[in-house]
């Protein structure tokens, strides 16, 4: 009895080595290796299937227009707004910026309360899975975890005042804080207790951080590269150099498959994570400052220091277009931050000129309009 049990646990873990995703399928066949799933096409085999109809969520999505995207409104912060983000619920959304505070809005653009005053620069925010909890990164070495309906602060992190912190982000599965900072650094930190877990040091500043579905890979954005590490340990499992300026922006589909990356050498690129292969790069224009996937995974949009923001469809890997009116001269012009809703149909833009605008395809006026949610 004792040889069969050893003999089984020896087959279950040979399965799991070659499955990343735990969902069933060996990560040779799995379309999508980094994200639980059971789609059952050829084409998206292991990839997520929401209604179970055998057929992958991007599958039965179709790609939204954005080129022809209206924008509904635009409330005024007074700054440069420089981080945007809805809240899971998709009813409510944060912004702040050079103005040291963190305003949270109803989705009709009406402001609800100020979740945050000072003391310093706001630079990313971001919600944790369950909409429990707000990351804040700030200015001067500071980084506070508070309640996003009261602001009551929950958790401070600081490091030295002479380095800003540029970036948060929560693991999929709630249980881990991401940070990074112009000190070089990624902090990991445990939100059970409030603890710092690990810690990876890099030759230059860490200014942008995203997570594999399944939590097992960190990606992020740091100097001229883009690198990838093992969530587990943190150590480099892959580094992406051929930028010849400033990576600011690191983004992973919700399928795993497909991660972008923003430049400020104006270019905004398409890797294929599971072989790592360029599948997409053009120019889009001066400093692209975020990069963000529909949560249906069939766009990528860009935002830049450009009058206007892009879109790229997935499907065939190819720029559908551009939208909205983001300032005129080199003094207010550009973008600082993007944020789709969780629904797919609308996209916050931060501007340089001190601005949050609500950009909306056709799709979401009939959900708004035609639906059961009454957002706008």
């Amino acid at each position: 009895m004792g040889l069969v049990i050893l003999l089984l646990v020896s087959i279950i873990s040979t399965a799991n080595a070659g499955d990343s995703d735990l969902d069933g399928i060996d990560d040779s066949l799995d379309i999508c290796p980094y994200a639980n799933g059971n789609a059952s096409q050829a084409e998206a085999l292991g990839c997520p299937d929401s209604d179970g109809d055998g057929w992958a969520d991007f599958q039965n999505a179709t790609a939204g227009a954005w080129e022809d995207s209206v924008q509904d409104y635009y409330v005024s912060l007074g700054s440069v707004v420089n981080a945007v983000a809805w809240h899971p619920d998709g009813m409510s959304y944060v912004a702040g910026g050079n103005g040291n505070m963190v305003e949270k809005f109803g989705v009709n653009g009406q402001s609800v309360n100020t979740l945050l005053v000072g003391p310093n620069d706001i630079n990313d925010l971001h919600f944790s899975p369950d909409g429990s909890k707000l990351a804040v990164a700030m200015d001067n070495g500071l980084m506070s975890v508070i309640d996003p309906y009261t602001g009551s602060n929950i958790y401070n992190f600081t490091i030295s005042l002479e380095d800003n912190i540029y970036c948060v982000q929560f693991s999929h599965d709630n249980s881990k804080l991401y940070v990074g900072a112009e000190n070089d650094t990624l902090y990991e930190i445990s939100t059970t207790n409030w603890t710092q877990t690990n810690s990876k040091l890099f030759e230059s500043g860490v200014y942008d951080i995203s997570l594999t579905p399944d939590d097992t890979h960190v990606l992020v954005a740091t100097g001229h590269q883009a690198s990838l590490l093992w969530a587990d340990n943190l150590s480099i499992k892959e580094n992406f150099t051929d930028f010849d300026d400033t990576v600011g922006t690191v983004d992973i589909d919700a399928t795993g498959r497909y991660f972008g990356v923003g430049s400020y050498n104006n270019w905004a690129y398409i890797f294929d994570l599971r072989n790592s292969t360029e599948v997409y790069a053009q120019n889009i224009g001066r400093n692209v400052r975020d990069v963000e996937f529909t949560p249906d995974s069939t766009v990528m949009l860009a935002a830049s220091e450009n009058t206007r923001a892009d879109a790229i469809i997935l499907s065939n890997m190819s720029h559908a277009g551009t939208f909205g009116s983001f300032g005129s001269s080199g003094q207010n012009r550009g973008t600082r931050d993007l944020a789709i809703h969780p629904d797919g149909a609308m996209a916050l833009v931060g501007m340089r000129r001190g601005r949050v605008s609500l950009h909306v395809i056709e799709e979401g006026y009939l959900m708004v309009e035609g639906g059961d949610l009454t957002y706008l």
